[in-house]
């Protein structure tokens, strides 16, 4: 009896798939029913690959040899993923399969797994989509009731193969290039190129570079509460002709000038307490005067106190500040010890 290869991406979408449909037993990396045998790749389990005879050792890496443009690719086994790969492979050659069903990701990724697996494994065997949108077990039983027909997605399949293919000349021909570049004094130093590699970390360098060059700088917000019919609300001061510019640190709520925050709070009618209350510089206070251990709300309080002296600083001031319980803060501020992050206050 003749039955049809189900290849999905992944062995969860494969076990989802099996409860679907029913009827399945499991052998080993594969389900199989009366009309079906299913499984599923694990990710990419082919790569492109210079075809020997165009490849260069290398030691001999040089601007002479690029670029690298072979005639065309080959295909080699991933390693690690080489046992699930003979796995499809066998089962592709079965002569009760006499049809393949595309079950991968409905996507341009997952379209690329299963054309290179079927590529690889050398077979010309009817081929159908199966196009889900949702794991139901619903969506999944609509979807084998319309599967779709192969030439509907060879358009999607040549985008994949595209990508792929462009992907790999950028790599290998920035790879070497910056190789032989960096290597030209003697000796090799590999020097890794990838379209998504290579901005990705030119991304966390411009980043890092931001971070080292970070010079801290004091500034005010204007805060106060407001009396309502309906209770209380806290407000702040903002520049309603505040414009964006080259420095990320302004915004239309921050004073650069204690004297203009003075200033203002004196032209709304609002008596200036404190610059900041800032909860990060009384939890780290607390936490060295209590020897490292975690503070309390107690703790906090005194660091307030002792900060602040003659101001009235108690209770009903610290929790109209921090609503809620304030130690509990800690585990949301960063640049506090690991010590403080965790409960228990």
């Amino acid at each position: 009896m003749s039955k049809q290869l189900i290849i999905a991406e992944k062995p969860s979408v494969a076990a989802d798939i099996a409860r679907a449909l029913g009827g399945f037993t499991r052998k080993g990396d594969y389900f199989e029913s009366d009309e079906y045998v299913l499984s599923s790749a694990v990710g990419h389990l082919l790569e492109l690959t210079l075809p020997p005879e165009h490849d260069v050792k290398k030691g001999k890496w040089s601007f002479a040899k690029l670029p690298v443009i072979p005639p065309h690719f080959d295909l080699a086994p991933i390693e690690r993923n080489e046992n699930r790969l003979s796995v499809l492979l066998k089962l592709l050659k079965r002569k009760d399969v006499t049809g393949v069903i595309n079950a991968c990701d409905a996507g341009r990724e997952g379209e690329l797994i299963f054309r290179y697996i079927v590529q690889y494994a050398k077979i010309r065997k009817p081929v159908e989509r199966l196009w889900l949108q949702s794991m139901t077990q619903a969506a999944i039983r609509d979807g084998f009731d319309s599967l779709r027909k192969d030439r509907d997605l060879l358009a999607l399949a040549d985008a994949a193969k595209s990508r792929s293919e462009a992907d790999w000349l950028v790599g290998i021909n920035g790879t070497r290039a910056m190789t032989a570049f960096n290597s030209k004094e003697g000796g090799f130093y590999l020097t890794t190129v990838g379209r998504v590699q290579t901005p990705t970390l030119a991304i966390l360098v411009e980043r890092e570079e931001k971070i080292r060059a970070f010079q801290p700088r004091d500034y005010w917000e204007v805060h106060a509460r407001f009396a309502a019919k309906a209770g209380e609300y806290a407000g702040r001061w903002f520049d309603p002709g505040f414009k964006k510019d080259d420095d990320a640190e302004h915004k239309a709520e921050r004073l650069w000038k204690a004297a203009r925050a003075e200033a203002i709070a004196a032209a709304e009618g609002l008596a200036l307490t404190q610059d900041h209350w800032d909860v990060i510089e009384y939890l780290r206070d607390a936490y060295f005067n209590h020897n490292g251990e975690q503070p309390n709300n107690r703790a906090i309080l005194k660091a307030m106190q002792d900060k602040w002296p003659g101001r009235k600083v108690d209770n009903k001031t610290l929790f109209d500040l921090y609503p809620g319980n304030p130690s509990k803060q800690a585990g949301k501020i960063a640049g506090l010890p690991e010590s403080m992050r965790k409960g228990g206050y």
